[in-house]
This record gives C-alpha cells, sequence and structure tokens, in this order.
C-alpha cells in the first residue's frame, strides 16, 4: 500500500450537542465505530480511532469498499449498523470485542452461572481466589462524559469530585442530558 496517507492515522472525533449551531456545515454524531478506510487497489485497511486496525473484523465492508470506493483513496468516516428503531452500536460491539478463538479466551463461560469467575483461575497464579465480590455503592462520583450509548458511556469518563451531599440511590438516569435524537431517513434516505 502505497498512499499519500498512511496507516495508522487518528480520525477526527465528533461531539453531541443539543442544537445545531448557526454557521458552518455540520453532520450528526453517528453512534458506530469512528474509521479510517485506507484503500489501494485490492489492500484495503480499516483504522480505528486509536490508530489500531480493524481490518479482520469486518471482512463484509472490505468487500464493499472495493466495490464502491475508488481505487485510491482514504476516507474518514463511522461504521455503523442500522436497524429499524435506529443505530444500535449494542449490536456492532460485539463483532469487535469477541474472544472466540482468542488467546485470552481460556475461561469460556459456564451455562447457568452467575459468575464466570467461580470457574476460572489465574493464568499467573493458581492459588489466587478470583471469587466475586459483589459492589455495594456508597459514595457518589460526578463525572464529564461526551456521549451515553444505552446505559453505558461511550467514552472515557472524566472525575469532576466526590458528591457526599448525595446518596447512589437519588443518582438515576433521568438527571442525564439526554443525547439529540433523529431519524435515520431524515439524514441518508433509504439507508434502513
Amino acid at each position: 500500500m502505497k498512499l499519500p496517507v498512511m496507516p495508522p492515522v487518528a480520525p477526527m472525533l465528533a461531539k453531541s450537542v443539543a442544537t445545531i449551531p448557526w454557521s458552518g456545515s455540520y453532520e450528526p454524531k453517528w453512534d458506530g465505530f469512528r474509521s479510517i478506510i485506507f484503500r489501494d487497489g485490492d489492500e484495503v485497511e480499516i483504522g480505528s480511532r486509536n490508530e489500531r486496525p480493524m481490518t479482520r473484523y469486518f471482512p463484509e465492508l472490505v468487500e464493499a469498499f472495493k466495490a464502491e470506493l475508488p481505487d485510491r483513496c482514504v476516507v474518514d468516516g463511522e461504521i455503523v449498523l442500522a436497524t429499524d428503531a435506529g443505530l444500535d452500536f449494542e449490536a456492532l460491539q460485539p463483532l469487535v470485542t469477541t474472544f472466540d478463538q482468542h488467546p485470552w479466551n481460556w475461561a469460556d463461560r459456564v451455562e447457568d452461572v452467575r459468575n464466570p469467575r467461580d470457574y476460572e483461575g489465574s493464568r499467573w497464579n493458581v492459588g489466587k481466589d478470583l471469587s466475586f465480590v459483589p459492589l455495594r455503592p456508597e459514595r457518589v462520583v460526578e463525572v464529564h462524559y461526551d456521549h451515553m450509548g444505552g446505559v453505558r458511556f461511550r467514552h472515557t469518563a472524566q472525575f469532576v469530585r466526590w458528591r457526599p451531599d448525595r446518596t447512589p440511590g437519588s443518582c438515576t438516569f433521568a438527571q442525564l442530558e439526554q443525547p439529540v435524537s433523529f431519524d435515520l431517513n431524515d439524514i441518508v434516505s433509504g439507508l434502513r
């Protein structure tokens, strides 16, 4: 591969806002994997937002890129999974986090067991106790975050301060800013 821009390259990252500023041009913050696609003839590489290759996780996209993109190009974009309910990051995430045939898959899940740690051992210390210890929320921390994806932070949350004035039970998803919602067909007609 010989392109004017060679991998790895960090992509530009988006941030959600409640309203669109009056000037400039903008696109929505997609709920997927930020990526840069490098194509040089039959060679295609998909780079992640962390500048790591993701090509092996998306072989069907490699074929689509070969069919749809120019022979030599670099494209900054987002890999998304569009469903009737909108973008589904939760369904997309297992495509890049599976441990099937991975060297770290030494502790397969056991059916009907709430805690797989009951059946795993330490690779470094055979006698180490890895039993599950349930957490009991006692303190509240305030954080800054860029975006929520379902019930989790999409990117790193940053510590702001401890909140001794709050109890864990008083903290709910209802107090969080709601993400901007939009109909995919308003942005890319025929996507679904």
